[in-house]
């Protein structure tokens, strides 16, 4: 029977060649992305659909109030990224919806397609995501210095619905001036920075947010007034920032799990459901300022709550 002591020795020498193949393993990948980064060819791709009508009469933006909203959208469009930098922003008074990529086609796909019907919405999805090893693609990058980055400019001037998808990778999205009645968003292993430059056309109907092992900051979403905002963060942070031009009253569920996170509340409306000491509350208002409800689910003492 061997002794402990040739048991170490053979176990040592086992755990010795798992290290050495590895390396021989990295090295190798880290050559042949390094040789390959000397090839890269950037393919610069616009693309710019023509979206049906809507089948519905719309109302004028500067007319639609908190009281009659918008109760369908004339359209859905599906954003499904991943391992890249995305950047959404509003296409500017009188254009039309646009995608801009710059891509490396041998690492990375780029998908699109549009559904109609006579008699409902469309639906127009977007996909991006990579063929191969992160890693490899990862390294690639590092060596060409030459990112992917896709642009996506929304039209303001039509109701849309957003369903936005994002995993290993980052968004910055600039909701400001929009027309969008509803937003839901999921991120896996990503970070996004949205920001509600300008009041939107119209208050939204919900906005969903949802990360996890990501984080995500959100600003001045009192601009979008949405009458829903369901927050959901786990194993990571956020930053939710409420002030902006509330017009509608809201209903404000926050939940966060394995992480913590901040939260800062505007003036000139009414709160339920918190006790946070130092928050001005409005009473006998002449005219009532729109009530934003809160439902907090998670450690109180991991979430910090500014005012104002």
């Amino acid at each position: 029977m061997p002794s402990g002591s040739t048991v170490f020795k053979y176990g040592c020498f086992g755990c010795l060649g798992l290290i050495v193949l590895v390396a021989g393993i990295l090295a190798v990948v880290v050559g042949v992305a390094k040789m390959q980064a000397g090839d890269v060819d950037m393919a610069e791709q616009t693309v710019s659909p023509e979206l049906p009508p809507p089948s519905f009469e719309l109302p004028e933006p500067d007319v639609v109030t908190a009281e009659s909203g918008l109760p369908q959208a004339a359209g859905r469009i599906e954003l499904n990224f991943s391992g890249a930098e995305f950047n959404i922003e509003p296409a500017g008074e009188g254009k039309s919806l646009r995608i801009d990529a710059i891509y490396d086609k041998a690492t990375y796909v780029f998908e699109e397609s549009l559904e109609t019907s006579d008699d409902g919405p469309w639906v127009y999805r977007v996909t991006f995501r990579q063929t191969g090893s992160g890693i490899f693609a990862a390294i690639k990058e590092m060596f060409s210095n030459k990112k992917p980055k896709v642009t996506v400019y929304l039209p303001t001037d039509r109701p849309v619905a957003l369903d936005l998808r994002v995993s290993k990778g980052g968004v910055e999205f600039d909701m400001g001036g929009m027309w969008i009645t509803e937003a839901d968003i999921d991120m896996q292993m990503g970070g996004m920075v949205l920001e509600v430059t300008e009041p939107m056309q119209a208050p939204m109907n919900r906005l969903s947010a949802r990360a996890s092992m990501g984080g995500f900051v959100m600003s001045r979403l009192g601009n979008a007034s949405p009458r829903v905002l369901e927050v959901d963060a786990r194993m990571g942070g956020m930053n939710l920032d409420l002030r902006g031009q509330w017009v509608t009253d809201s209903d404000v569920s926050i939940r966060f799990s394995m992480g913590g996170g901040a939260v800062r509340l505007p003036d000139g409306v009414r709160f339920e459901g918190l006790a946070q000491p130092g928050i001005a509350l409005l009473e006998n208002e002449e005219i009532p300022p729109p009530t934003l409800r809160f439902d907090i689910q998670g450690d109180t003492e991991d979430l910090d709550i500014r005012y104002p």
